[in-house]
């Protein structure tokens, strides 16, 4: 923002030289980037709107130097005559315009403006134009809140409408530019057609003229989201924009008018017509944050007295109350200041940074990793050596991707870059469908994908955001021992689901379950959540070929999804026995069950009727084919049975093995090969 000095000295006394002023408003966080010619070029922060003004601008120099600002305070001596309601005003759209009101001046002569207004308009960048226009922009720079003036006799039917713009609408605006409208665009309308674009510019078909007698001037407060929105929609910023984006003080709306037209009659512009039509359907109050001067201190760093903390809140306009806590009423020009630790910022910017003690801490502080860097850590190296690539997907993602997977509430964001980066991700399987489709489209069939990151979940007290962890296999994968020569493995549901085992063993789980399940955009024949001690921790399966079709993934697809908190929480720690002293005896027990039949369950089975001798049971082999009855399949077991105490013979082993079989035969209905 251009701010001209002599321009500012008429609001606040400045006795120091144009450096020091620029060093004292770049300290306190309005960096002066340039200055030439009594001209200070300043890098306002985007939560200042309130500072892209002469008068914002005098009340930041008025705090830092302890004084108080002398601003214009209109008086309007109206005409005795008095006039019927000469706008009517509906705001359809209140959530995108809090407050507009307007003032009307007849008589209107166009002109040049003075020379002294026009030397500071362009000491400040604007071009003057006629004093109608160069007025407005006169008291945007002074006050920071735009004002447009229609052409009072060519809006239909006396009506202002604020509304969103129709589907199919259109307009010229005042660069002479067709532009096309959306429902995104907030617009000015009168009764048959828009007007303006809303807090960016006006149109063409009411643009003040020679030709123009009467004026209708607005004063609003637009959303800053909706004026964002529709400035990129139409690739359009201009100076009301820039202001309005980044917030304009509702209750300064009429002040500004009242300033205009008072501008308007002291010049002989025109002749104001008495009465302000105010229309303010959704109204913003000032907020009241609580301050405590020794939190304050101990953020800081500081022992700052409580009386200097409550001078350096005042010196900004805020109204303090009470002593410990203070009760600092926030004006609602200061739309950034929300919480305690913007009031404390506020102290240290007006008391100066250079008050801050830069003490370096006397004790050694010993760093470590935390609880999550330790268990992402070990996610990382167990899915490594399992032979899988990290990916780093993006946060945001594409809804059409994320509702072949998921059709819960999502997280939206209110000005997204576009359609595919407009929601928070749910889920990570999304993004690395995402990633193996890339692969796929450059000619790499084989992908081995997991990420480590955060989804989002929208919840009752905000946005949630939770650890998670999940794989992509496709293809082939390169396995073997390390003294062999590396054998492929086809991506298939038992490797993945061995996977998710190697995992879950890093971690010394060892009562995990898989169960049979369904998902949205899984096969349902092919799925299975994990469950620990009956609590599900995540799935795994794979993709649905319908869903692998549309996303042109290069063949059948197998994910799993994971929430690492839970792992950890079940985490236990390792615990180290001598080796056996007697030899193990091994059995194979190959029984036939019903197709629908988990392994889990028979492997279940094995281990309660084995009691303390079965040492282990691993499934070898599945068998599906011409030689069982239909609807059956046939599963084989290894089980390594073993006493601590002493050898065991083959009669007892039999007899284990025995108790085993009648099991299987009584709990899932096994027969044997």
């Amino acid at each position: 923002m251009r701010l001209p000095v002599e321009w500012l000295k008429e609001y606040v006394d400045i006795t120091m030289s144009d450096e020091e002023l620029a060093e004292l408003l770049t300290m306190s966080g309005s960096e002066v980037e340039s200055r030439q010619n009594g001209v200070f070029e300043v890098k306002v922060t985007p939560n200042r709107g309130d500072t892209l003004s002469i008068l914002g601008m005098a009340q930041e120099v008025a705090a830092l130097t302890r004084q108080s600002v002398r601003g214009p305070e209109p008086c309007i001596h109206e005409d005795s005559e008095k006039h019927e309601s000469f706008v009517k005003i509906n705001i359809e759209a209140p959530d995108l315009c809090a407050r507009y009101a307007a003032r009307m001046v007849t008589d209107i002569c166009i002109g040049p403006s003075p020379e002294w207004m026009q030397k500071r308009l362009i000491a400040a960048g604007m071009r003057p134009i006629n004093n109608v226009v160069d007025i407005t922009n006169y008291v945007m720079l002074e006050f920071g809140q735009p004002l447009h003036a229609f052409d009072y006799d060519l809006l239909s039917e006396r009506t202002i409408i604020v509304r969103r713009a129709r589907q199919g609408e259109s307009i010229v605006t005042l660069d002479g530019v067709f532009r096309q409208l959306s429902p995104e665009i907030l617009v000015i309308a009168d009764a048959h057609r828009p007007v303006a674009v809303a807090g960016i510019m006006g149109g063409a078909e009411t643009e003040v003229s020679e030709r123009t007698r009467q004026i209708l001037l607005e004063s609003a407060h637009f959303d800053p989201l909706c004026i964002r929105r529709g400035s990129k929609l139409l690739g359009l910023t201009t100076e009301a924009s820039y202001r309005f984006e980044r917030w304009v003080d509702p209750s300064g709306v009429v002040s500004a008018l009242d300033r205009a037209v008072q501008l308007m009659r002291d010049l002989g512009v025109g002749r104001i017509v008495p009465g302000v039509e105010d229309c303010y359907p959704r109204r913003y109050t000032p907020v009241t944050i609580q301050l405590r001067p020794r939190r304050c201190n101990e953020v800081l760093g500081t022992n700052f007295e409580p009386s200097l903390m409550r001078d350096a809140l005042a010196s900004l306009g805020l109204e303090v109350r009470g002593e410990d806590p203070f009760e600092v009423t926030v004006p609602t020009r200061r739309a950034d200041l929300k919480a305690e630790i913007d009031l404390i910022e506020e102290v240290a910017r007006i008391a100066g940074y250079d008050r801050i003690p830069y003490e370096l801490p006397k004790d050694a502080l010993i760093g470590k990793h935390s609880d999550w860097q330790l268990t992402s850590d070990l996610i990382r190296e167990t899915l490594a050596r399992a032979g899988l690539y990290e990916a780093v997907g993006h946060s945001l993602t594409d809804p059409a991707l994320v509702s072949h997977f998921y059709t819960g509430q999502t997280v939206r964001l209110r000005n997204p870059v576009s359609e595919e980066f407009s929601i928070l991700r749910p889920s990570l399987i999304p993004t690395l469908a995402a990633a193996a489709q890339l692969s796929a489209r450059r000619g790499t069939k084989d992908v081995a994908l997991f990420e480590v990151g955060k989804i989002f979940l929208p919840g009752s007290e905000g946005v949630q955001e939770k650890h998670s962890v999940a794989a992509l296999i496709t293809g082939t994968l390169m396995g073997g021992r390390w003294n062999l020569k590396p054998a492929p493995l086809t991506a298939d549901f038992f490797l993945c689901k061995g996977i998710v085992e190697e995992l879950l063993d890093a971690f010394n789980i060892q009562n995990a379950s898989f169960e049979p399940s369904s998902r949205l955009g899984m096969h349902p024949g092919r799925t299975a959540r994990v469950c620990i001690c009956g609590e599900e921790v995540g799935f795994l399966g794979q993709i649905h070929p319908e869903v692998e079709e549309l996303l042109e993934l290069p063949g059948p697809t197998y994910v799993f999804e994971l929430d690492p908190d839970s792992l950890s929480r079940h985490s236990r720690g390792r615990t180290y026995t001598p080796l056996p002293k007697f030899p193990a005896i091994t059995r194979d027990i190959a029984v036939v069950v019903d197709e629908n039949t988990p392994s889990a369950a028979v492997r279940s089975v094995i281990l309660q009727a084995g009691g303390e001798l079965v040492e282990s049971v691993e499934l070898f082999d599945l068998y599906r084919g011409p030689n069982l009855p239909p609807g059956k399949k046939s599963i084989a077991f290894s089980v390594v049975l073993r006493s601590p105490d002493t050898t065991l013979t083959d009669e007892q082993a039999d007899a284990v093995i025995e108790n085993i079989r009648t099991a299987l035969s009584r709990e899932v209905g096994a027969s044997f090969r």
